[in-house]
């Protein structure tokens, strides 16, 4: 696993650290998460409540979902659009659902190992989606600090060759962090980052959503005061509007 200090720095930087959500012992227990380093990360540094590459709410403040609990609700079965291997089910059963990673993919913890877990579909073994909880972190947070050059998203240099040179050093870095996720023979979701990174809008300017700003307003935090800054999203009422003051 990643140095868990330096991790958590980054990713105060980015989001800071009031959009950060810690899940608490009792949590951390249901959900049967073994794996000591990962508990004691979550624990003390926590995942993204949103970022362009995951979403964390409610996962992490809901009871904890397993595979297999999920694998009960016919919306899961319907979602995947293929029926759910049993022996899948049943092999990976305990792992446990964490929230969203890019392109909306479900992310899934194993509790013994701490690796970070995606299905294509369940009808077939999950892949490698992250190698750790501090990879998938120190990722979300890598991003979030280096889509912009001079202030200015990628997204917006109009395919200049500036542009698609800092996406392809930002996939290259992922590489060299997390190898094991990033294998070229695998299913490799950072490859997206260079292929196709830009249409899927990954290197351009995004919003808090609803269930970000339901987080918030349960803990009494104004996001659009707060730094770093970041608006709401168009279609999420803004049930701070007209105060000015820091929450």
């Amino acid at each position: 696993m990643l140095d868990r200090a330096t991790v958590g720095a980054l990713a105060e930087a980015a989001f800071g650290r009031w959009a950060l959500v810690t899940p608490g012992d009792d949590w951390i227990r249901r959900a049967g998460i073994t794996h000591e380093p990962t508990a004691e990360f979550l624990r003390t540094v926590g995942l993204p409540v949103e970022s362009v590459i995951s979403r964390s709410v409610p996962e992490l403040t809901a009871p904890p979902q397993t595979l297999a609990t999920l694998l009960d609700a016919a919306t899961e079965r319907a979602r995947n659009g293929k029926a759910a291997d049993p022996a899948i089910g049943e092999q990976y059963a305990d792992l446990v659902w964490i929230g969203y990673g890019a392109h909306d993919l479900r992310v899934y913890l194993d509790p013994r190992s701490g690796s970070v877990l995606s299905f294509i579909n369940l009808a077939s073994a999950p892949f490698l989606y992250n190698s750790s909880v501090a990879h998938f972190v120190y990722f979300a947070a890598y991003l979030e600090t280096h889509t912009r050059i001079d202030g200015v998203y990628l997204d917006e240099l109009d395919d200049t060759d500036e542009a698609f040179e800092a996406a392809e050093a930002i996939g290259r870095h992922f590489a060299e962090v997390d190898p094991e996720a990033c294998r070229p023979a695998a299913k490799n979701l950072w490859q997206d980052l260079v292929v196709d990174g830009f249409s899927s809008g990954l290197y351009e300017a995004w919003s808090w959503g609803p269930s970000s700003v339901a987080y918030f307003v349960e803990r009494g935090i104004d996001p659009t005061v707060r730094q770093p800054r970041r608006p709401l999203d168009r279609f999420t009422p803004n049930p701070w509007a007209g105060r000015t003051s820091e929450s």
